[in-house]
């Protein structure tokens, strides 16, 4: 749902205020993306995932099997978080593309998913 006039002018005033008011966050704000963030929390989970397995090799077969039990929970964890950015990314890269095909043909009827 597209946002009204009075929405889009209180939006232009608070960003304006925040450009005045802290230059610094309105640049990191600007530069922050969906690849960005997921794509580093993405590369920390596969290598979450690689440590864990080596400590849940490492500990099984001696006596601190409890540690390999508790690894594989984080890494389960770990693992979840890695599917949630991956669809993130992918999300993101649908609604790019659909984007893309409404600038070169707008009257194509592509249907953004919040228009379903």
């Amino acid at each position: 749902m597209p946002l009204s006039n009075d929405e889009e002018k209180i939006l232009a005033q608070i960003e304006a205020g925040i450009r005045k008011s802290d230059p610094n966050l309105a640049q990191q704000v600007e530069q922050s993306t969906v690849y960005r963030y997921s794509g580093r929390r993405i590369a920390l989970s596969i290598f979450g995932i690689i440590a864990l397995l080596a400590t849940i090799v490492f500990t099984f077969s001696g006596d601190f099997w409890i540690v390999s039990f508790v690894a594989f929970g984080i890494m389960v964890l770990v693992g979840i978080s890695l599917v949630e950015h991956m669809v993130k990314i992918g999300k993101a890269g649908v609604d790019d593309a659909m984007k893309q095909a409404q600038k070169i043909n707008p009257s194509t009827p592509w249907r953004g998913r919040h228009d379903l």
